[in-house]
């Protein structure tokens, strides 16, 4: 090989070196962007198989945020309509945004799940209650994972599925006679995920849990001790 033929093989290895590595750089990008995209779609699919296993008629809303984005899942009654738990699941997600930015600054995209579990009380009477995870991507040493950050719960509220948007009261419930031992079931049950009770305060709670407290919301029974 000639001396010019040498050098030139040189310079043109010496330009093509940083090209190589530029677009090697710029592929590694574009292969953890995807892989991110496909981390947050399997997550997604997950809250939406989960609120179809709770309640089947939902829609999804999604609201973007500086550092982030939320993803509300909001049960609809028999007509179509969303119910007004999306009042609560809205102030509910902003709480968590708001907590999950300020405790992991370090986190630049933040993802919130706002979804619900829901129990069929009687007929089409059912219990729902908003949930809300908020997931980021977390570096180790040898990979990012996406993961659950925080979470947090908000209140059980009843629901008549066939008509109303907006929930009931045990008062409206009891109007039927035959929700009354749902409504008494459902009021021990929230105050026993709520206290750590003994079987004498159990005892107590039954006979406390009449037609007169019935006609309160359960959030003013107060436990008996």
């Amino acid at each position: 090989m000639r001396t010019w033929q040498k050098w030139t093989l040189i310079v043109l290895t010496l330009f093509l070196i940083p090209i190589m590595y530029f677009e090697n750089q710029y592929f590694m990008r574009e292969q953890f962007k995807q892989s991110q995209k496909n981390m947050q779609q399997s997550t997604l699919s997950d809250f939406n198989d989960q609120a179809s296993g709770q309640y089947a008629a939902f829609k999804i809303y999604a609201t973007a945020k500086p550092h982030g984005k939320i993803y509300y899942f909001v049960p609809q009654n028999q007509n179509g309509a969303n119910i007004d738990l999306q009042k609560q699941e809205v102030a509910l997600g902003n709480q968590l945004y708001a907590k999950a930015h300020k405790e992991s600054p370090d986190i630049d995209h933040i993802t919130l799940y706002v979804s619900y579990t829901a129990k069929n009380l009687q007929d089409n009477t059912y219990a729902f209650k908003p949930t809300a995870e908020a997931y980021g991507f977390v570096k180790s040493r040898f990979k990012t994972r996406y993961q659950r950050l925080f979470s947090q719960t908000g209140t059980e509220a009843i629901y008549d599925m066939q008509h109303n948007t907006t929930s009931v009261s045990f008062k409206d419930l009891q109007k039927d006679s035959t929700t009354i031992p749902m409504i008494r079931q459902l009021a021990i049950d929230q105050q026993l995920q709520a206290h750590d009770y003994t079987p004498n305060n159990l005892h107590n709670w039954k006979h406390l849990i009449s037609r007169e407290m019935i006609k309160q919301p359960i959030s003013n029974l107060q436990p008996m001790v």
